[in-house]
């Protein structure tokens, strides 16, 4: 109707196990279940540093000194770029997250992942191009969605995604002028230093 269904975000009637579902658009927090989940599946860093030690039978300062060192990689690694959730967001596995993880929204328990996967892994190529197609379409990650704008209170893809977890630098801007004293804010000190040019 007009393109209405782009500006509001509308599901995408999809075919899957013999049926007709509406899938629902991927919301920002569906990103970030999205990267916890691949980032539940990488190494635990200390706990390797703890076993290596162990078995080498470092001393308590030695010790100390890997795992020190373990921490701060798991830190630096601590976050899924927009091109790794990308690349896997469209593998099969992560087609058939993504879709239990939409239509468990509307169809609370009537999927279970691993069906999911088990379904999307043995799909014929063309069937998985289309399914990808119409997720990327409802979660507006498709070309025409990425040329028109987000979808509203879709995250429009992972790089949005990772934008919205940036924080603001006028926000910041505004903090810091309130916490720097003499009770005004940036915009007000801006509007009297207006004010005293006018004079």
């Amino acid at each position: 109707m007009d393109g209405l269904s782009r500006p509001i975000g509308a599901s995408v009637p999809i075919v899957f196990k013999g049926r007709t579902w509406i899938l629902p658009p991927m919301r920002l927090h569906d990103f970030g279940v999205v990267e916890q989940h691949l980032l539940s599946r990488r190494p635990n860093l200390v706990a390797i540093a703890l076993e290596a030690a162990r078995q080498q039978g470092l001393t308590e300062e030695a010790t100390d000194l890997l795992v020190d060192r373990a921490l701060k990689q798991a830190a630096k690694s601590n976050r899924i770029s927009s091109e790794e959730m990308k690349e896997w967001l469209d593998t099969r596995e992560g087609v058939a997250f993504t879709l239990w993880q939409c239509l468990e929204k509307s169809y609370p328990g009537q999927l279970t992942l691993e069906d999911t996967n088990d379904i999307l892994q043995k799909m014929a190529e063309d069937k998985f191009a289309e399914m990808l197609a119409k997720r990327d379409q409802a979660s507006g990650m498709d070309a025409l969605g990425n040329s028109t704008g987000p979808t509203a209170g879709s995250a429009a893809g992972p790089k949005a995604a990772a934008r919205a977890a940036e924080p603001d630098p006028h926000e910041t801007l505004s903090s810091d002028a309130r916490i720097g004293g003499n009770g005004g804010t940036a915009s007000s000190k801006r509007s009297g230093s207006r004010k005293k040019s006018r004079k």
